[in-house]
């Protein structure tokens, strides 16, 4: 939701999701489209996705080059083992220090 406050405040908002598997509420009811579900779609209203491998070399240099765009400072929301893909916080800041990084669990233990 976080993301998605910020994309109705105007920001522009690039999801990066899973090659092949997507974000799994593209599929949830109620009124499920092949990729399109009603709670997809309602969660990412103004929010534009990328299917990317992160587990690559090639994925990491996307990641990294969305996380230091040549003319604003990036925001980063994640929430994915984000230190073993060298996408977190002090990696990407090594490359946009006016970064602004939020890490989000659906998890407590991770947070302690």
């Amino acid at each position: 939701m976080c993301a998605q406050y910020l994309g109705d405040l105007g920001a522009d908002i690039i999801k990066v999701e899973t090659v092949g598997q997507g974000d799994e509420t593209r599929g949830w009811p109620p009124f499920p489209a092949p990729g399109l579900g009603t709670v997809f779609l309602s969660a990412n209203r103004n929010k534009r996705s990328i299917a990317v491998d992160m587990k690559t070399e090639k994925g990491r240099e996307i990641v990294h080059a969305l996380a230091n765009p040549p003319t604003s400072p990036s925001k980063v929301l994640e929430r994915v083992s984000a230190e073993r893909l060298g996408i977190d916080a002090p990696t990407l800041r090594t490359l946009n220090a006016r970064l602004i990084h939020c890490s989000i669990s659906g998890s407590a233990a991770r947070g302690r």
